[in-house]
């Protein structure tokens, strides 16, 4: 399921995107494609994590713990990893934080 086009589907059916993306989990996907954008727009960006206005925490508790996330930003280096290196830190940082909202 890839989350982003969910959201921006949503916005151009005039949906709330949450409700949307949880009508899809009720088809039970197996793999979340994750990035971040315009949580109002309807055109696909795939920004880098933090880069965007998605609310990933949100975004995030709405995944079935355990499956598998696939992020999928922009690369913006030629000759590395680091841009992908910095969405999981910045993915894992949302899910720490959490885990502590969960555990308080």
């Amino acid at each position: 399921m890839d989350l982003g086009h969910a959201i921006y589907s949503a916005n151009a059916k005039k949906i709330d995107p949450f409700f949307y993306i949880e009508e899809f989990l009720k088809l039970k996907p197996k793999m979340f494609h994750i990035s971040d954008g315009s949580m109002n727009g309807i055109y696909d960006e795939h920004k880098n994590i933090g880069e965007g206005s998605f609310d990933l925490k949100r975004i995030l508790t709405l995944i079935p713990k355990d499956y598998i996330i696939s992020v999928e930003t922009n690369k913006n280096y030629e000759d590395s990893l680091k841009d992908f290196e910095k969405d999981v830190f910045s993915l894992r940082k949302i899910e720490k934080e959490i885990n502590e909202i969960k555990s308080n």
